[in-house]
Parts: structure tokens; sequence; C-alpha cells
């Protein structure tokens, strides 16, 4: 049985994905604010940028709303 969570719309996210993403938001950003409260907005990009690169899969979504919904979720 797969432990994966799921994103809007029941898409699985891996778990690699997740754990992945969350270390870079703890690595980058300010993990006591929201997304939206992020000062830096092009350190939010530099950090979902990374990600895509990292696991390419995240990017075909449309918009590339996976990698931004991954770290909503965590901050």
């Amino acid at each position: 049985m797969c432990t994966c969570s799921k994103l809007p719309f029941g898409i699985v996210c891996s778990p690699e994905w997740k754990d992945g993403v969350q270390k870079l938001a703890m690595q980058y950003l300010n993990t006591s604010c929201t997304l939206t409260q992020q000062k830096d907005k092009l350190l939010v990009e530099k950090v979902i940028r990374k990600a895509q690169v990292k696991w390419p899969d995240l990017v075909p979504y449309e918009g590339g709303w996976a990698v931004p919904d991954i770290l909503a979720q965590f901050l």
C-alpha cells in the first residue's frame, strides 16, 4: 500500500518529492512564514526551480503548480 500523500485532484506526491521540497524550504526559506508571507519572492522562485530541476516529473503539471503546492502545505 502506498503511503504517499495526495496533492489536490488526487495526484499522488512521491515521498521523495515531498521530503526534498521540504528540505529545500528549510534550507532557503523562512519556515515561520507561510508561502505567501515570504519576503524574498525571488528566493521562493529559486526553491521552486531547484525542485523542478531535481525532479523534472513535477514540471509538466499545468502552470507548474505542484512544487508551490507542496511548499504551501509545508509552510
